[in-house]
């Protein structure tokens, strides 16, 4: 593998200048860039640039008035055209250095910026004269056969680390075993291209496709391997979900939702046309190898209680249930054993924690195989049913489907990027399989508003970034005196901890260093803003607990089995309301005493997320629980227990927050987000204003809505970036 190339720096003494100049001509006269006059002028301005000292002068701006006349007025946010040249532009130098592996100077432009970098072939010579071989030779060499790790070399920027993958020329079948493994690209257009599921003979690979302004409303997208051009076999309004190809390699099902209503389970040719329903509800599918049923993931009580897998027969629609959850989200995500005789299933306790378990397609318990309790994606079995593959910790691994205590597995080592969903083919005897997975590029980050400040239309004005990041951030509540804020971020690990900063986002300290959680986040002071209260995963165990502002040990609140969180501290300082999920989903709303002691029940009926009113007296809460984007009933209880009255109406669990005036909420008016305020004194509603943005919701940690105490603040989460791509390990083992 290359040595690492010195951004900033591209005519280092190891890459002369005169030898990055030749190798640009040799690249701008081979047939894979004379055939695109627009990126071979793209690649030679950004080459020549650098080249006299002008790297820094390459901005996404300069590039649009310099390369395509655009004017002083460009606005990158809604013309991509600099980046979709970029991304085409590396794609095409990919292509022309696995078709010439051995030219002297390798030329790449990293994700993230326009600067090209430049290095030797670790195997050119420093003194090696600029002569480049005549075409005829050129072609000759690119026909024979090359070593696959000469396909593949690695450009790490100084800022974020990208792979850059030589692709190599696709074969229409997969090869042999005794090719070694080999990592490629499959998609690389803008958006996020998401949830891989390959055909049967590993030709075709269906997938979710979002276009960069629609990123909530994806399609069923297909194409076939080793080429550019994509189908979209579903494209509706709605959102689809969980592509799953059939044996046959016919059709192809899926799920569909909209507006976080369930449109139910389909099933469409892979050349697209005329849909069949096969259920009414449901959000995920898998086939079972004969094809003559599905699984989905559906609930018994219109979406209360947690989701099982469901055997749905294709020619009569009947329902055979196979699996029983109680407690927590339920199943996520399934597949049948290549025999047809085992079930693989995710199982959330609760959202951010989850494992992996088997169980016979007969019936019967499931059985643990890993011990991760956290995020699991997946999960795919190997062609000879011995082991599946999943993703956990932005990383694929496998396990044998036998083992007889729970585990984690073994990490795949050919895979040396981040990698989501999986999928895996079936190939002929005597051949080697493809595995496709989705590698992500995610940004989430705070915005503070002003809720006092209004232009004449209505649209919030006074909007500004809160403690800047480019990990993901969790919003989480003021402090009763209004001089901090707690929030929750990945910006120290790869997992949720516990930060504090001033209510401006400056100074944010990280408090907590459990490492091994898997969700966490913030949910209330105490009275003196001196501790913060905030519930965490650990081991598969969700509880409460409280931490000093100024940093410390943890102490651990609750203890019991079940699922706890999603708490409040009282202002008298006295009780700490809270979440108890003891079986199915649905919540109960419990409080503790502050200094300990017995918990007491003070609900009968469903009910999260429980608030304190300004006075003491009551507790707001939800009547749904905060799982699949659906909205309920904001309901008031008084404070020691007692019947529950509706409040209002469409309140969505995480967007809603008490003040000392009344209820902040978040609510969508034709596709665009306001935040209204329910008003105590008249109890009337009124909107404080329009969001230029829709406020984030991701599946690691939910967007929310945070109002300070006196109503002037506002926090939210913001998707920045939120893109992905979908990749192949060919000739997989």
């Amino acid at each position: 593998m290359p040595p690492r190339p010195d951004v900033g720096q591209p005519t280092a003494a190891c890459v002369p200048e005169s030898m990055i100049r030749a190798q640009l001509q040799e690249i701008l006269a081979s047939e894979t860039f004379s055939r695109s006059e627009r990126l071979s002028r793209f690649l030679r301005f950004i080459v020549e640039q650098t080249l006299d000292g002008q790297a820094a002068s390459l901005k996404e701006q300069v590039l649009a008035c310099e390369l395509y006349g655009r004017g002083t007025d460009f606005n990158a946010a809604t013309d991509p055209v600099v980046r979709v040249d970029a991304r085409r532009l590396r794609d095409k130098l990919r292509e022309y250095y696995a078709d010439f592996p051995e030219q002297p100077v390798l030329i790449a432009l990293p994700k993230g910026g326009y600067i090209p970098t430049f290095q030797m072939h670790p195997r050119a010579p420093l003194e090696v004269a600029v002569q480049m071989p005549p075409a005829a030779e050129r072609e000759q060499s690119r026909m024979a056969p090359r070593p696959w790790w000469r396909r593949l070399w690695v450009v790490v920027p100084a800022t974020t680390i990208c792979i850059v993958i030589g692709v190599a020329v696709w074969l229409p079948s997969p090869k042999s075993r005794s090719d070694p493994p080999r990592l490629v690209p499959l998609t690389s257009s803008p958006g996020d291209e998401r949830w891989p599921s390959l055909s049967p003979d590993g030709n075709f690979v269906a997938f979710l496709c979002a276009a960069p302004h629609q990123p909530e409303s994806p399609d069923i997208c297909v194409k076939a391997v080793g080429t550019d051009t994509i189908q979209r076999i579903v494209e509706t309004p709605a959102a689809e979900s969980g592509p799953a190809w059939s044996p046959d390699g016919r059709d192809i099902a899926f799920a569909r939702t909209e507006g976080g209503k369930e449109l139910g389970i389909f099933i469409a040719s892979r050349m697209g046309g005329a849909e069949r329903r096969i259920s009414e509800t449901g959000t995920a599918v898998a086939w079972t190898p004969n094809g003559r049923s599905v699984l989905i993931r559906d609930t018994l009580q219109h979406g209360r209680g947690p989701f099982a897998v469901f055997e749905v027969d294709l020619d009569s629609l009947r329902r055979r249930r196979l699996t029983r959850p109680r407690v927590g989200a339920g199943e996520w995500s399934f597949a049948v054993s290549p025999n047809g005789e085992t079930l693989a299933l995710i199982r959330y306790q609760r959202p951010g924690v989850s494992d992996l378990y088997v169980m016979s397609m007969k019936g019967g318990e499931p059985r643990r195989l890993t011990d991760w309790n956290s995020v699991l994606r997946g999960p795919a079995w190997t062609p000879d049913g011995d082991e599946l593959v999943f993703a956990a910790n932005d990383r694929l691994w496998r396990i044998s489907a036998k083992v007889a205590q729970p585990g984690r597995g073994t990490p795949i080592p050919d895979i040396p990027i981040p990698a989501g969903h999986v999928s895996i083919s079936r190939p002929g005897k005597g051949q080697s399989a493809r595995l496709a997975f989705h590698t992500p590029q995610q940004q989430v980050s705070l915005r503070r508003i002003d809720l006092e400040t209004v232009d004449g239309s209505g649209l919030f004005e006074a909007i500004e970034p809160f403690s800047p990041a480019t990990r993901k951030d969790i919003p989480g509540p003021f402090s009763p005196d209004g001089s901090k804020v707690a929030f929750t971020s990945t910006r120290g690990s790869a997992d949720y901890e516990l930060w504090v900063a001033d209510a401006s986002g400056a100074h944010g300290r990280q408090l907590t260093f459990f490492g091994s959680n898997s969700l966490m986040m913030a949910h209330s002071w105490s009275p003196d803003s001196r501790q913060i209260l905030f519930e965490a995963a650990v081991e598969g165990n969700s509880d409460l607990y409280v931490i000093s502002a100024d940093g410390g040990k943890a102490a651990r609140l609750t203890t019991s089995p079940a699922i706890e969180g999603l708490a409040d501290w009282s202002r008298d300082g006295r009780w700490i309301y809270y979440t108890k999920i003891g079986s199915g989903m649905d919540g109960e709303i419990w409080r503790v005493p502050a200094q300990g002691g017995p918990a007491q029940r003070i609900t009968n009926t469903p009910g999260n997320e429980p608030k304190e009113s300004p006075d003491g007296q009551s507790i707001y809460c939800v009547d749904r629980p905060p799982l699949g984007g659906v909205s309920g009933r904001l309901m008031r209880i008084p404070a020691g227990g007692g019947e529950a009255k509706k409040v209002l109406d469409e309140i969505s669990p995480f967007y809603w927050s008490v003040t000392d005036q009344g209820i902040y909420f978040v609510r969508e008016d034709r596709q665009v987000q306001s935040i209204y305020l329910y008003g105590f004194a008249g109890e009337k509603i009124r909107r404080a204003g329009r969001l230029p943005f829709r406020v984030a919701h991701f599946p690691r940690g939910p967007g929310r809505l945070i109002v300070s105490r006196n109503g002037r603040w506002a926090l939210v989460s913001v998707t920045d970036r939120w893109e992905g791509d979908l990749m192949l390990l060919d000739n997989f083992r």
